[in-house]
C-alpha cells in the first residue's frame, strides 16, 4: 500500500481541481459503500494495481506484501487516496459508514475479476 499525496493542480476563485491520476491506464471505476463495522478484502489480485480514494468515512486497513510476511494496518479516512499494487494481501474493517472510488488496471466485466482475485487461506480480519 502506497499512500498518494494530494495537493490541487489548480485554484482560483471558484474553487481547486486536483488531479487523482494522470496517464495510468484504467479498466474499472467503481463506487462502494459499506456500512460501519463491514469487512471487505481478506484477497489479493494476481495482475490488478487498484487506486483508492476515500470519498467519506474511515475505514481500517491491513496489508502484507505476501503469506509470510508481517501483517501492517493503517487507519484511513474522508480525502485519502492511496494505491494497492497486485499481489499485496489486503483487506478493510470500516469505522464508519464510508464511501469510496475505485479505479482498477483491470477489468471487473465478465470472469475477469474473478480471475484475478485470490481469496486469502488465513484472512487478515475476520468478522467479530
Amino acid at each position: 500500500m502506497l499512500k498518494l499525496e494530494l495537493k490541487p493542480d489548480f485554484t482560483d476563485a471558484r474553487g481547486t481541481i486536483t488531479d487523482l491520476l494522470n496517464d495510468v491506464p484504467i479498466s474499472s471505476v467503481n463506487v462502494v459503500t459499506s456500512l460501519k463495522g463491514a469487512i471487505r478484502g481478506n484477497k489479493y489480485h494476481r495482475r490488478a494495481d487498484k487506486y483508492i480514494y476515500l470519498i467519506n468515512g474511515t475505514m481500517e486497513w491491513l496489508y502484507r506484501e505476501g503469506e509470510n510476511e508481517e501483517v501492517s494496518r493503517t487507519t484511513f479516512v474522508t480525502g485519502d487516496f492511496f494505491l494497492v499494487p497486485s499481489g499485496e494481501h489486503h483487506a478493510m474493517r470500516f469505522l464508519e459508514d464510508t464511501v469510496i472510488i475505485q479505479f482498477t488496471t483491470e477489468s471487473r466485466a465478465g470472469t475477469g475479476y474473478e480471475d484475478d482475485t485470490v481469496r486469502l487461506e488465513h484472512p487478515l480480519i475476520i468478522s467479530d
